[in-house]
Protein backbone atom coordinates (compact mmCIF):
# COMPACT_ATOMS: atom_id res chain seq x y z
CA UNK A 1 0.00 0.00 0.00
CA UNK A 2 0.88 3.68 -0.79
CA UNK A 3 2.55 5.34 1.81
CA UNK A 4 0.41 8.40 2.90
CA UNK A 5 2.61 10.05 5.46
CA UNK A 6 -0.76 10.99 7.34
CA UNK A 7 -2.65 9.09 9.57
CA UNK A 8 -6.17 7.96 8.45
CA UNK A 9 -4.55 4.20 7.78
CA UNK A 10 -4.71 3.70 11.54
CA UNK A 11 -8.64 3.94 10.74
CA UNK A 12 -9.74 -0.33 10.23
CA UNK A 13 -12.62 -0.64 7.56
CA UNK A 14 -14.67 -3.69 9.21
CA UNK A 15 -13.61 -6.79 6.64
CA UNK A 16 -16.20 -7.47 4.78
CA UNK A 17 -17.84 -10.52 3.57
CA UNK A 18 -19.51 -9.60 0.31
CA UNK A 19 -19.28 -11.31 -3.20
CA UNK A 20 -16.55 -9.35 -5.44
CA UNK A 21 -15.71 -7.26 -2.92
CA UNK A 22 -11.89 -6.27 -3.81
CA UNK A 23 -10.89 -5.41 -0.34
CA UNK A 24 -7.44 -7.10 -0.86
CA UNK A 25 -7.05 -5.55 -3.88
CA UNK A 26 -6.91 -1.73 -2.22
CA UNK A 27 -3.08 -1.30 -2.54
CA UNK A 28 -3.02 -2.04 -6.24
CA UNK A 29 -5.69 -0.03 -7.10
CA UNK A 30 -4.63 2.98 -4.99
CA UNK A 31 -0.89 2.79 -6.76
CA UNK A 32 -2.72 3.25 -10.31
CA UNK A 33 -4.61 6.37 -9.32
CA UNK A 34 -3.25 9.26 -10.75
CA UNK A 35 -1.42 11.88 -8.15
CA UNK A 36 -3.77 15.12 -9.07
CA UNK A 37 -6.66 13.10 -8.60
CA UNK A 38 -8.51 14.65 -5.64
CA UNK A 39 -12.20 13.54 -6.27
CA UNK A 40 -13.31 10.53 -6.93
CA UNK A 41 -16.57 8.65 -7.57
CA UNK A 42 -17.06 4.77 -6.71
CA UNK A 43 -20.37 3.80 -9.08
CA UNK A 44 -20.76 0.82 -7.78
CA UNK A 45 -19.82 0.99 -3.97
CA UNK A 46 -21.23 -2.27 -2.96
CA UNK A 47 -19.31 -3.45 0.05
CA UNK A 48 -17.98 0.26 -0.08
CA UNK A 49 -14.50 -1.48 0.88
CA UNK A 50 -13.34 0.77 -1.88
CA UNK A 51 -14.85 3.80 -1.07
CA UNK A 52 -13.39 3.57 2.47
CA UNK A 53 -9.75 3.38 1.14
CA UNK A 54 -10.13 6.30 -0.92
CA UNK A 55 -11.66 7.75 1.84
CA UNK A 56 -8.28 7.07 3.97
CA UNK A 57 -6.31 8.35 1.20
CA UNK A 58 -7.79 12.01 2.06
CA UNK A 59 -9.56 11.39 -1.56
CA UNK A 60 -13.14 13.60 -1.59
CA UNK A 61 -15.54 10.05 -2.15
CA UNK A 62 -19.09 10.18 -4.11
CA UNK A 63 -20.29 6.45 -3.74
CA UNK A 64 -23.01 4.78 -5.10
CA UNK A 65 -25.32 1.75 -4.92
CA UNK A 66 -28.85 0.51 -6.42
CA UNK A 67 -29.18 -1.50 -3.30
CA UNK A 68 -29.88 0.45 -0.28
CA UNK A 69 -28.55 -1.54 2.27
CA UNK A 70 -25.19 -0.96 0.64
CA UNK A 71 -25.77 2.70 0.28
CA UNK A 72 -26.76 2.42 3.91
CA UNK A 73 -22.77 1.68 4.51
CA UNK A 74 -21.32 4.40 2.74
CA UNK A 75 -23.54 6.83 4.63
CA UNK A 76 -22.44 5.03 7.95
CA UNK A 77 -18.39 5.29 7.05
CA UNK A 78 -17.80 7.40 3.98
CA UNK A 79 -20.26 10.09 4.41
CA UNK A 80 -20.58 10.13 8.52
CA UNK A 81 -17.74 11.48 9.58
CA UNK A 82 -17.79 11.41 13.52
CA UNK A 83 -22.07 9.84 14.55
CA UNK A 84 -21.43 6.89 16.25
CA UNK A 85 -23.58 4.38 18.41
CA UNK A 86 -23.47 5.43 21.48
CA UNK A 87 -25.25 2.92 24.86
CA UNK A 88 -27.80 5.20 25.07
CA UNK A 89 -28.58 4.02 21.31
CA UNK A 90 -27.60 0.29 21.74
CA UNK A 91 -30.44 0.35 24.46
CA UNK A 92 -33.11 1.76 22.46
CA UNK A 93 -31.98 -0.84 19.45
CA UNK A 94 -32.46 -3.48 22.06
CA UNK A 95 -35.37 -2.88 23.69
CA UNK A 96 -38.82 -5.29 22.43
CA UNK A 97 -40.81 -4.89 20.03
CA UNK A 98 -42.12 -1.02 19.95
CA UNK A 99 -44.95 -2.33 16.88
CA UNK A 100 -45.32 -5.81 16.85
CA UNK A 101 -48.54 -5.22 14.93
CA UNK A 102 -46.64 -3.95 12.14
CA UNK A 103 -42.97 -5.00 12.75
CA UNK A 104 -43.19 -8.74 11.64
CA UNK A 105 -42.32 -9.49 8.39
CA UNK A 106 -38.85 -11.29 9.59
CA UNK A 107 -40.72 -13.36 11.95
CA UNK A 108 -43.75 -14.22 8.85
CA UNK A 109 -41.19 -14.94 6.18
CA UNK A 110 -38.19 -16.17 7.26
CA UNK A 111 -38.64 -17.50 10.77
CA UNK A 112 -37.54 -21.53 10.28
CA UNK A 113 -35.42 -20.57 6.93
CA UNK A 114 -32.77 -18.59 7.84
CA UNK A 115 -33.28 -17.92 11.09
CA UNK A 116 -34.89 -19.25 14.35
CA UNK A 117 -38.13 -17.54 15.15
CA UNK A 118 -36.64 -16.44 17.93
CA UNK A 119 -34.21 -14.71 16.04
CA UNK A 120 -36.54 -13.49 13.43
CA UNK A 121 -38.36 -11.51 16.31
CA UNK A 122 -35.82 -10.08 17.27
CA UNK A 123 -34.55 -8.47 14.02
CA UNK A 124 -37.73 -7.41 13.84
CA UNK A 125 -37.61 -5.75 17.13
CA UNK A 126 -34.07 -4.22 15.86
CA UNK A 127 -35.86 -2.45 13.14
CA UNK A 128 -38.69 -1.09 14.79
CA UNK A 129 -36.85 0.72 17.56
CA UNK A 130 -34.03 1.55 14.87
CA UNK A 131 -37.10 4.31 13.71
CA UNK A 132 -36.51 5.70 17.35
CA UNK A 133 -32.66 6.88 16.08
CA UNK A 134 -33.37 10.39 14.95
CA UNK A 135 -29.67 11.13 13.88
CA UNK A 136 -29.77 9.55 9.78
CA UNK A 137 -26.13 8.22 10.32
CA UNK A 138 -26.74 6.47 13.62
CA UNK A 139 -29.43 4.95 11.79
CA UNK A 140 -26.90 3.79 8.79
CA UNK A 141 -24.40 2.86 11.02
CA UNK A 142 -27.18 0.23 12.95
CA UNK A 143 -28.29 -1.01 9.58
CA UNK A 144 -24.65 -1.66 8.49
CA UNK A 145 -23.76 -3.91 11.38
CA UNK A 146 -26.59 -5.51 11.77
CA UNK A 147 -26.79 -6.67 8.09
CA UNK A 148 -23.09 -7.71 8.93
CA UNK A 149 -24.24 -9.48 11.64
CA UNK A 150 -27.16 -10.87 9.68
CA UNK A 151 -24.66 -12.53 6.94
CA UNK A 152 -22.29 -13.80 9.73
CA UNK A 153 -25.22 -15.93 10.60
CA UNK A 154 -25.11 -17.65 7.05
CA UNK A 155 -22.60 -19.83 5.14
CA UNK A 156 -21.29 -18.40 2.60
CA UNK A 157 -22.51 -15.24 3.97
CA UNK A 158 -25.61 -14.62 1.27
CA UNK A 159 -29.08 -15.90 0.74
CA UNK A 160 -29.16 -17.66 -2.25
CA UNK A 161 -29.37 -20.59 -0.83
CA UNK A 162 -32.05 -21.74 1.69
CA UNK A 163 -30.01 -24.14 4.07
CA UNK A 164 -28.63 -21.49 6.76
CA UNK A 165 -31.01 -23.16 9.78
CA UNK A 166 -29.61 -27.58 8.53
CA UNK A 167 -26.01 -25.69 8.12
CA UNK A 168 -26.60 -24.26 11.71
CA UNK A 169 -26.77 -27.13 13.13
CA UNK A 170 -23.97 -29.24 11.43
CA UNK A 171 -21.17 -29.33 14.30
CA UNK A 172 -18.39 -29.47 11.34
CA UNK A 173 -19.81 -26.55 9.97
CA UNK A 174 -20.04 -25.18 13.16
CA UNK A 175 -16.03 -25.63 14.31
CA UNK A 176 -15.21 -23.87 11.48
CA UNK A 177 -17.64 -20.64 12.02
CA UNK A 178 -19.10 -20.46 15.13
CA UNK A 179 -21.15 -17.31 14.87
CA UNK A 180 -24.08 -20.07 12.67
CA UNK A 181 -25.15 -21.44 15.99
CA UNK A 182 -24.32 -17.71 18.13
CA UNK A 183 -27.47 -15.35 18.69
CA UNK A 184 -27.79 -12.05 15.89
CA UNK A 185 -27.10 -9.78 19.07
CA UNK A 186 -24.24 -11.06 20.61
CA UNK A 187 -22.46 -10.93 16.42
CA UNK A 188 -23.94 -6.97 16.51
CA UNK A 189 -22.15 -6.63 19.55
CA UNK A 190 -19.30 -7.66 18.73
CA UNK A 191 -18.87 -5.98 15.46
CA UNK A 192 -20.18 -2.65 17.83
CA UNK A 193 -17.39 -1.21 18.16
CA UNK A 194 -15.47 -2.58 14.90
CA UNK A 195 -17.49 -0.20 13.55
CA UNK A 196 -17.56 2.85 15.58
CA UNK A 197 -14.16 3.01 15.38
CA UNK A 198 -14.11 3.07 11.46
CA UNK A 199 -15.56 6.19 11.97
CA UNK A 200 -13.36 8.90 10.66
CA UNK A 201 -13.40 12.89 9.08
CA UNK A 202 -10.57 13.13 6.27
CA UNK A 203 -12.12 16.77 5.96
CA UNK A 204 -14.02 16.40 3.14
CA UNK A 205 -17.50 16.69 2.32
CA UNK A 206 -18.43 12.89 1.61
CA UNK A 207 -21.08 11.64 0.04
CA UNK A 208 -23.46 8.41 -0.70
CA UNK A 209 -26.01 7.82 -2.96
CA UNK A 210 -28.53 4.97 -3.64
CA UNK A 211 -29.06 5.53 -7.21
CA UNK A 212 -28.93 4.00 -10.57
CA UNK A 213 -25.36 4.98 -11.53
CA UNK A 214 -26.29 5.53 -15.16
CA UNK A 215 -29.06 8.23 -13.86
CA UNK A 216 -26.36 10.12 -11.27
CA UNK A 217 -23.77 10.24 -13.34
CA UNK A 218 -24.91 13.41 -15.01
CA UNK A 219 -26.43 15.05 -11.99
CA UNK A 220 -22.45 15.22 -10.50
CA UNK A 221 -19.92 17.67 -11.55
CA UNK A 222 -15.81 18.59 -10.80
CA UNK A 223 -14.99 14.53 -10.34
CA UNK A 224 -11.41 13.69 -10.81
CA UNK A 225 -11.70 9.51 -11.47
CA UNK A 226 -14.27 7.36 -11.89
CA UNK A 227 -14.15 3.49 -10.37
CA UNK A 228 -16.21 0.97 -12.55
CA UNK A 229 -16.69 -2.16 -10.49
CA UNK A 230 -19.88 -3.30 -11.85
CA UNK A 231 -22.07 -6.36 -11.48
CA UNK A 232 -20.43 -9.51 -13.49
CA UNK A 233 -22.69 -9.71 -16.38
CA UNK A 234 -23.49 -13.51 -17.54
CA UNK A 235 -22.15 -15.11 -13.96
CA UNK A 236 -23.78 -16.67 -11.80
CA UNK A 237 -23.57 -13.57 -9.03
CA UNK A 238 -26.92 -11.68 -8.84
CA UNK A 239 -26.62 -9.34 -6.27
CA UNK A 240 -30.46 -8.58 -5.41
CA UNK A 241 -30.86 -12.62 -5.04
CA UNK A 242 -28.15 -12.95 -3.56
CA UNK A 243 -29.08 -10.51 -1.12
CA UNK A 244 -32.77 -10.13 -1.08
CA UNK A 245 -32.75 -10.32 2.71
CA UNK A 246 -30.64 -7.74 3.82
CA UNK A 247 -32.78 -5.58 0.98
CA UNK A 248 -35.62 -6.54 2.30
CA UNK A 249 -35.30 -5.60 6.05
CA UNK A 250 -33.50 -2.65 5.16
CA UNK A 251 -36.76 -1.36 3.20
CA UNK A 252 -39.00 -3.16 4.74
CA UNK A 253 -40.92 -4.73 2.35
CA UNK A 254 -44.10 -5.68 3.27
CA UNK A 255 -46.02 -5.85 -0.25
CA UNK A 256 -43.60 -5.68 -2.53
CA UNK A 257 -44.08 -7.07 -6.14
CA UNK A 258 -40.99 -8.36 -7.88
CA UNK A 259 -40.75 -8.77 -11.65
Amino acid sequence: MPDLFGTYLNYNFPEPQYLGAKYIHRGWIAENIPDDVQTIFDAFGGSQSIAYFMKQLEKKTITNDFLCFNSQIGKALIENSHEKLTSTDVSVLLSPNSRPEHFNLMENLFSNLFFTVEEAKFLDAFRSNLEYLENEYKKALAFAIICRSMTRKVTMGHFAHTRALVYAANPKRIQRNRSLCRPIEDIFMELLPQYNAAVFDNGKENYSYNQNTLDLLPNLSGIDLVYFDPPYCNSHADYQSFYHLLETFVMYWKDKKFT
